[in-house]
Order: C-alpha cells, then sequence, then structure tokens
C-alpha cells in the first residue's frame, strides 16, 4: 500500500513538473539527465581505473600489467556499484523485478506453462543475463587493453579503449551467446563470475512481480519455437 502511495504521489509531483514547467522544459531535463549520467559513467568506469592505476608506478612499468590491473580496478568500482545500488529501496524492488524475469525465461525454456506456481520453483539466475554480459565485456576489455602502447598517458587511453568497444562488445556477445547456448566445463567457467555478480543484481520476486513478468514475455513468445533459437 504504501508503495501504491509514494508511487501516485511521484505521478502527481510529474504532472505538476509538467503542467508549471512545461513540456518542452521536461524534455530538456531528460536530456541534461542523460548526459549527466553518461560523463559520470564515463568518468567512473574509463577514466577513474586508469587514473589509479597511473599513481603506482611499478604498475606502469609494464603495459600488460597495468592493464590487468586497471582491468581489476574497473571490476572492482562494476561491483561495488552495483552493491551500493542494491541498498536503494528502488533499485531493490528492480532487482526483484530482474529477478522475476530470469525465472520466468527459465520457466519458458524449460518448457512448462507460464503460471505463477511454476516459474517460482525456477533459478533466478540466468547464463545470458545483461549483468553477465557486462562482467564479460570487462574481461575481454583486459586483454584488448594490453594491445594499448604503454608510452601513451591516461586520456590516449581511454580514447583507444573507447576506439575498441565496439570489437570487445562483439566479442562478448558471442561468448555470452556461446554460454547460453550449450552446457560444458568451458563454457561454466564463462558463466560463473557473472551468475555469482547476479546474486546482487537478482531478488527473489513476489507473486505480482512475477505476474508482470509473465505478461511482459508472453507477447514475445514465437510462434514457430524454432525462431527462438540462439
Amino acid at each position: 500500500v504504501e508503495d501504491d502511495d509514494e508511487e501516485e504521489e511521484l505521478n502527481r509531483f510529474e504532472q505538476w513538473l509538467t503542467d508549471h514547467l512545461g513540456e518542452k522544459f521536461m524534455k530538456a531535463l531528460m536530456v541534461v539527465s542523460a548526459l549527466i549520467s553518461t560523463v559520470f559513467a564515463f568518468l567512473l568506469f574509463l577514466y577513474l581505473p586508469k587514473w589509479v592505476v597511473g599513481l603506482i608506478d611499478p604498475l606502469t612499468d609494464n603495459h600488460i600489467v597495468r592493464s590487468i590491473a586497471e582491468g581489476i580496478v574497473k571490476i572492482a568500482v562494476f561491483v561495488g556499484y552495483m552493491a551500493v545500488t542494491s541498498c536503494m529501496k528502488d533499485i531493490r524492488r528492480t532487482y526483484e523485478y530482474h529477478g522475476a524475469e530470469h525465472k520466468t525465461i527459465a520457466c519458458y525454456e524449460a518448457h512448462l506453462p507460464l503460471t505463477v506456481e511454476h516459474v517460482k520453483k525456477m533459478t533466478r539466475f540466468h547464463p545470458r543475463c545483461g549483468t553477465s554480459f557486462i562482467f564479460i565485456v570487462l574481461i575481454v576489455g583486459i586483454f584488448a587493453a594490453c594491445f594499448i602502447p604503454a608510452r601513451f598517458v591516461v586520456w590516449q587511453r581511454v580514447l583507444c579503449s573507447l576506439g575498441m568497444l565496439p570489437l570487445v562488445v562483439g566479442i562478448s556477445y558471442e561468448f555470452i551467446r556461446l554460454a547460453g547456448r550449450y552446457t560444458n566445463p568451458f563454457t561454466k567457467i564463462l558463466s560463473a563470475p557473472g551468475l555469482q555478480l547476479q546474486r546482487i543484481t537478482t531478488r527473489e520476486p513476489d507473486d505480482k512481480q512475477i505476474e508482470v513478468a509473465i505478461a511482459a514475455i508472453t507477447p514475445c513468445i514465437p510462434q514457430d519455437l524454432a525462431d527462438d533459437q540462439w
């Protein structure tokens, strides 16, 4: 009941802002918010690791050691960010919906009827999760960064990292696709870190959240199940 009241108050506040400040102002505010978020993510996940490692002289002598150290810092920042945000009430509720999504997909892939009773029995951990994908991107990025010349300064290393991002993302996608299609020792090792990270980014959902997940996935199910093969 409290959550419904808070949501209603939020909707009223948003409507008040729209009525008094105008729709164009609200759209501009959203654009500014998106730009600030992008800059923050850039500084936190790209610039900060390189800057921190650059302060430690012994790590800057060998570019491979430096790349690995930057990757470790980046992973630590990412995991820490996920852990801190999971303490927020709204984010925790989002993670519950995330868990509902995973359980529903697991139920669908097990060829069971999409009912609350069946979905509740499923696991909330999934090898093709976006969380796992991001983690693999970070790992692949460590190896890609090893090819950046050691003589480059921080801003040059950042630009190189951005330039290699499409390649890193493409390779990571193929890895996550492989992990979702096959179950063997290699794919289990590949998926293990991301699955553990999902202990932070997913939570056990309630029945209503499962109903929402079922309603969301049902229109996406193709008539020919062969079209849904990875």
